[in-house]
């Protein structure tokens, strides 16, 4: 199987200037959980993700709960908290390889870029809910 067959094309991105506070809202609002961050020829930056933002956050409680018990910077912007230069694949890779450097880079999702550009993302849930199906025909 190839990545194009598996990614999603609708990705929602943010630029290197995006408030990592406004990211971390998108991502919630989405339910996501990583973010591609393009500079502005639409070419991968980096990804953040929503461990990269909380780990830079003030916790407002010991053991916080919600995400309303984070603070986070006003003047953090994602690159200032993204992964630069993030493993990548392309559309045509297969989905072992994919597999293979989410596994040995224990990273959870991989921007895709074809001619330079930002066209997808796949993650480790997509990858699993592609298991769980392949299992209910088995």
């Amino acid at each position: 199987m190839k990545i194009r067959e598996l990614m999603q094309s609708n990705v929602i991105k943010i630029s290197e200037d995006t408030l990592a506070k406004d990211a971390y809202e998108l991502m919630r609002t989405h339910g996501l959980r990583h973010l591609p961050v393009v500079n502005r020829e639409n070419q991968l930056a980096g990804i953040v993700s929503d461990r990269d933002i909380l780990n830079v956050a003030v916790i407002f409680k010991k053991q916080p709960q919600s995400p309303e018990e984070y603070l986070i910077d006003d003047k953090l912007k994602a690159r200032d908290v993204m992964t630069a230069e993030p493993a990548t694949v392309s559309p045509d890779h297969d989905l072992g390889q994919a597999l293979d450097l989410i596994l040995s880079l224990a990273i959870s999702s991989l921007p895709v870029i074809e001619g330079g550009k930002l066209v997808g993302i796949v993650t480790s849930t997509d990858m699993l809910l592609l298991l769980k199906k392949l299992s209910k025909s088995l």
